[in-house]
């Protein structure tokens, strides 16, 4: 499953999106809705996942947390 670039135990986005194996689809599908939601030059995911630098302003954006609510189907939440 995909963990979206959110919040850990600090309240702080983490920047990363995993994709484990087995399931290769899911972290690019978040990619993709990430830019169709408003972030055209989201990332797609390389061999460690999408990974942005600690700090970078879009994960304080709120366009950053409109898309990232909008894509929320394709995060692991636990269930699955």
């Amino acid at each position: 499953m995909a963990v979206p670039a959110g919040c850990g135990s600090t309240g702080a986005p983490s920047g990363t999106v995993t994709n484990p194996p087995g399931e290769p689809n899911l972290a690019l599908q978040y990619a993709q809705c990430m830019r169709a939601n408003g972030l055209p030059t989201f990332p797609d995911p390389g061999p460690n996942g999408i990974q942005f630098p600690l700090g970078s302003p879009i994960l304080r954006s709120p366009a950053f947390r409109r898309a990232q609510k909008a894509c929320q189907k394709y995060v692991n939440d636990g269930s699955r």
